[in-house]
């Protein structure tokens, strides 16, 4: 009996007390976006996004710079499913990337 004890507070020792976590956490850090942007950079991503249809600078805004993830954006877009959310991210930044080439050019 006195062995079930001692591996019974030994196995409650070993794991960390529960916390409350708070209700909002604010994360103070620049989004990855901003962390890797040069000016140069910043000024052909805006004018490459300039270029797109307003739906593709759309789902590029909320999965670039929102970092939301496909299914967010199929729900805030009422695409059917996260797969043609992704299949829309795709295609809007491959015209990005084409767009943001033809820039720096």
């Amino acid at each position: 009996m006195s062995n079930l004890l001692k591996d019974e507070l030994r196995r409650v020792g070993r794991r960390p007390q529960a916390s409350a976590l708070e209700e909002h956490i604010v994360d103070e850090a620049p989004l990855p976006l901003a962390q890797t942007m040069t000016v140069e950079t910043l000024r052909a991503y805006e004018a490459a996004l300039s270029k797109l249809s307003d739906d593709q600078r759309e789902v590029v805004v909320m999965r670039v710079e929102l970092g939301m993830a496909h299914d967010e954006i199929a729900a805030a877009t009422e695409s059917p499913s996260a797969n043609a959310a992704r299949m829309r991210v795709a295609r809007a930044l491959a015209d990005l990337a084409r767009n943001m080439s033809e820039f720096k050019d």
